[in-house]
């Protein structure tokens, strides 16, 4: 079988291939991690000044997903015009905005560590949001390993040092105390898991591809954070510090970089191998990214805290171990049944627009379904883990809750 220039059964074999996907998934979701922390906890200048405007920084980001986005969007030959609701993608926008700044926020009173594990319990959110909104129903492990997740937060947090980096190394700034941060990731995953799950929904209602879902969504995000920035009166403030500390827009660029790569791979490697290498890939980048920022940043970390990170990761390595068998019953571990499935899906979409008189791009892949345009489409079906979230450190449940994979 062909997929877009590659034969996708010697793609599954290829272990260079599985290389470039870990190894490139790896290199850029931990590099995220670092640019995050940097610019959120080191002091800029002779004046040891801390950048502040966090939504600057999603704005940013946002707009380099716009480029690619449409990029994508215009190279495919796909419609620039929202299929969905505006209200819908305003709705997604919001949460992602508000998840991405109560994330950023959260690294001015609580350490990266902190953040990271935290970040790992995305999967109750996911899980309350998937019951509400999908209506799906979760098996007796999937509670049990989030249990084993909380627990193992909770021992992290009361074990050791938890306060943000930037109150160590600059005595005189207070932001507040360590349960503020808490309280920002608290509501960054509510909001994340509401983003993900409605955003889940947003495109399988609508026939749309993950490009035209990420361009309006982003397009919005980047809309809303900067007013934003004008009703929070910190533009000018931001550009200020921006002038005076130039460096800080090379980590900044660095930091969406990073992102933009993050979540190319994503797709590449969820339709080339299937989410349980992309779940390995999560795991032991969570768990680099933590022995990363204990050398490059100096945390201490207690044998309480230690132990509470095991029992975190061996609850993640649980969970992927078991969705790989259940991926498996399913028939939907070899990549080749999901590119089948992606093939299904983009003829129902090809057959659609052929009904409604499109004669373009369309009826060309109709004429010709091995085209480069309708093959190379395929590479990016599975993208809708692409949604636009500043930091695409995802566990494997998302990336089942949000692709076209069942999770049945």
């Amino acid at each position: 079988m062909n997929c877009g220039g590659l034969d996708c059964e010697s793609s599954t074999r290829n272990p260079t291939k599985v290389i470039f996907c870990f190894g490139g998934l790896l290199t850029a979701l931990i590099c995220y991690g670092v640019f995050q922390e940097r610019i959120m906890t080191t002091p800029y200048g002779a004046e040891k000044e801390m950048f502040q405007a966090t939504l600057l920084l999603v704005c940013y980001n946002r707009l380099s997903t716009v480029l690619v986005s449409a990029s994508f969007v215009v190279f495919f030959g796909e419609s620039l015009k929202p299929v969905g609701p505006l209200r819908n993608y305003a709705a997604v926008s919001f949460a992602n905005i508000a998840a991405t700044a109560c994330q950023f926020e959260a690294l001015k009173y609580v350490s990266f560590l902190v953040q990271t594990l935290v970040k790992t319990g995305k999967l109750f959110p996911v899980m309350i949001w998937g019951t509400i909104m999908l209506k799906k129903k979760y098996k007796f492990r999937d509670y049990a390993a989030a249990v084993a997740i909380l627990l193992g937060v909770t021992i992290f947090l009361l074990t050791g040092e938890v306060t943000a980096r930037s109150q160590r190394i600059v005595p005189t700034l207070r932001y507040g105390y360590a349960s503020t941060g808490a309280l920002l990731l608290i509501l960054h995953l509510g909001f994340d898991g509401f983003a993900s799950t409605f955003q889940d929904k947003l495109f399988h209602s609508h026939q749309m591809s993950s490009f035209q879902q990420s361009l309006h969504v982003t397009l919005w995000s980047s809309l809303l954070s900067f007013l934003g920035l004008l009703l929070k009166g910190e533009l000018l403030p931001a550009v200020s510090f921006v002038l005076r500390h130039p460096d800080i827009l090379v980590d900044m660029t660095l930091l969406s970089i990073a992102a933009t790569s993050s979540q190319m791979l994503i797709s590449y490697t969820i339709k080339s191998y299937g989410a349980i290498l992309f779940a390995t890939v999560q795991t032991t980048r969570q768990f680099l990214s933590i022995l990363i920022s204990c050398i490059l940043f100096k945390h201490a970390v207690t044998i309480g805290q230690a132990f509470g990170t095991a029992l975190v990761f061996a609850a993640l390595m649980y969970r992927a171990y078991k969705h790989e068998g259940r991926t498996s019953k399913d028939g939907f571990k070899d990549s080749e049944a999901q590119i089948d499935k992606c093939r299904e899906d983009e003829a129902r979409r090809e057959g659609k627009a052929y009904e409604e008189g499109d004669t373009g791009a369309s009826q060309a892949s109709l004429k010709n379904p091995a085209s480069p345009q309708s093959d190379a489409r395929l590479h990016f079906t599975l993208a809708a883990t692409i949604n636009s979230h500043g930091d695409h450190r995802r566990d494997v449940e998302s990336i089942l809750e949000e692709s076209s994979i069942p999770t049945k």
